[in-house]
């Protein structure tokens, strides 16, 4: 038996040491070999699941950093890179990647992008091929889809399956620009983040990681380009953004007058009241945002629900909603605010015109509470600490949470008739425009990504505002008093959504949208046309880091 183990012992010798050196040699070969294509780097991306809001963004975060960890550059300054973890209830971190110009400079250009997809349940019967693109593209043209698809399924330039346009080309671009060899006098951070298709978690956390590798780092960071994708309006036509849209996410509920159905003229329901606040909201172009020549569109309502969870005769006694509302920089948002007040007190004026049912802000709800009950901060945190515990278990989202906030309110405020609570639900992204910044030359960026597309011969439109929502909302602010005012009609208690717009005033760096042409987002044709990821954008970045 002794003689077993010595042998044992020394096979594991022998062999464990010839396996250390063979990983050594197998590293020293990598580092020596060709980088990846943006293809390889797409493809490898596309691969891995990461469905907004769950564990599985985890795994993306972990692929990208180990993408970058063979890198040469990285491998031999591994302290130059890194997953930033800053309490993330999931534990997504932000992954990033700093590398130095050839001699020393504070100059820095920040490259942006998501690593969150949506679900891919959407592909039905093809879900397993939905993150392999080469398997899907044939089996998609099994499919009964409209020309459009069928005309880009029989063509190479475009590469088809989830999150191939928003946004894993995107990131595939940016860590191949990090990786290139070439010399320059600027540094490139590299920066993924998590949650863009949710509440924007991710990026609120790498405004302080961005802020923290700007002292440590001694970086000036002179702009942030974000290769999220564009949707064009004519094909030859590239699209250029120097901003994004503001998004508030406004809500309504309202309490009526319980009854029985045979004595409904007793009651008041409050599905007629919300039914009547609707029509007054959605696409009401008085609620439109118009700025530097664009407009927004009109708001829409995303979710109306009443409270009752079984049958019965009865009618509800409640019924919520909320509802999506896009702005601009110069239109100040609690003027917005005001107008949804105003609007939600007409279409009640005309459900009871002898007794309208009074219309209360949050806020003014919450003083009605505080005059009724001597205790009343310790019933708040009761009803915060119950809401809290059901969104981090998962059986609420925030919005719900932030419904079920409002309702148990109205209940502690003892007000019998019927009434109307009108207040914030997160997502709240602020308007942004580089127009906004004083000491930005808008100009020189703009020159640099025109000479790129001129000698291509593409025509391009530089817009004033990217429509789509993204996380540029978080690269600047220029007043962090009026957005805390925005923050204070929150329903949610500011723990569970907290933006520190101190620090993202203290960043206030300008911001660029420039990705890849893409098609049919979250879709089960979802693509992305790659002669603008292998060839377009990467230029145009290269022609920005050289200008800047």
């Amino acid at each position: 038996m002794l003689d077993i183990v010595d042998n044992f012992d020394l096979m594991y010798y022998i062999y464990g040491n010839i396996y250390v050196e063979m990983e050594v040699k197998m590293r020293s070969d990598f580092s020596n070999s060709k980088k990846p294509s943006i293809e390889q780097i797409l493809y490898r991306l596309v691969a891995v699941q990461s469905d907004t809001g769950t564990k599985q963004e985890v795994d993306m975060a972990e692929c990208i950093f180990s993408i970058i960890q063979e890198d040469r550059y990285f491998a031999e300054n591994p302290h130059q890179c890194g997953c930033f973890h800053n309490g993330d209830i999931l534990g997504r971190p932000v992954v990033w990647a700093l590398k130095r110009a050839e001699q020393k400079t504070d100059k820095t250009i920040i490259l942006n992008g998501h690593y969150d997809a949506a679900e891919i349940d959407s592909y039905g019967s093809l879900k397993p091929l939905a993150l392999k693109p080469n398997e899907l593209k044939p089996a998609l043209k099994e499919l009964n889809l409209s020309q459009e698809i069928r005309e880009d399924l029989d063509n190479p330039d475009w590469c088809f399956g989830r999150a191939t346009a928003d946004m894993k080309a995107g990131i595939a671009i940016n860590l191949h620009v990090l990786f290139a060899d070439t010399k320059r006098d600027v540094n490139i951070l590299f920066i993924s983040v998590c949650d863009e298709e949710n509440i924007a978690a991710g990026m609120l956390d790498a405004v302080t990681l961005l802020l923290k590798l700007k002292s440590e780092q001694e970086l000036d960071y002179k702009l942030l380009f974000l290769t999220e994708p564009h949707v064009r309006e004519d094909k030859h036509t590239f699209l250029v953004y120097n901003g994004s849209v503001g998004k508030l996410l406004p809500c309504v509920v309202a309490k009526g007058k319980l009854s029985h159905v045979g004595l409904i003229s007793a009651g008041l329901n409050p599905v007629l009241m919300m039914s009547e606040i609707v029509k007054g909201i959605e696409r009401n172009p008085d609620l439109c945002s118009s700025d530097l020549g664009v407009t927004t569109q009109p708001p829409t309502v995303l979710h109306m629900k009443d409270s009752k969870h079984s049958y019965d005769v009865s009618i509800p006694e409640y019924v919520s909603m909320y509802f999506n509302l896009l702005f601009f920089r110069n239109t100040p948002v609690t003027t917005l605010l005001d107008n949804i007040k105003n609007l939600c007190e007409e279409a009640l004026q005309k459900v009871a015109p002898d007794h309208a049912p009074k219309v209360y802000s949050f806020g003014e709800l919450e003083d009605i509470c505080e005059k009724t009950y001597s205790d009343y901060k310790e019933i708040k945190r009761a009803l915060y600490l119950k809401a809290e515990k059901q969104v981090l278990d998962g059986t609420l989202c925030l919005q719900d949470a932030g419904l079920l906030i409002v309702k148990e309110t109205i209940r502690a405020s003892r007000i019998t008739e019927p009434l109307a609570v009108v207040g914030l639900l997160p997502p709240y992204l602020p308007a942004t425009n580089n127009r906004y910044l004083l000491d930005y030359d808008y100009s020189k960026t703009m020159s640099a990504i025109t000479e790129v597309l001129d000698k291509k011969g593409i025509a391009h439109k530089d817009l004033a505002y990217f429509m789509g929502l993204s996380d540029n909302s978080f690269t600047m602010c220029t007043d962090p008093n009026a957005e805390k005012r925005v923050l204070s009609n929150m329903v949610i208690p500011a723990h569970l959504y907290r933006v520190d717009y101190d620090s993202v005033a203290q960043l206030n760096v300008p911001s660029i949208i420039a990705g890849p042409w893409g098609k049919d987002y979250h879709t089960i044709s979802e693509r992305v046309y790659m002669p603008d990821v292998t060839e377009t954008v990467p230029e145009i970045l290269e022609n920005i880091i050289k200008h800047l």
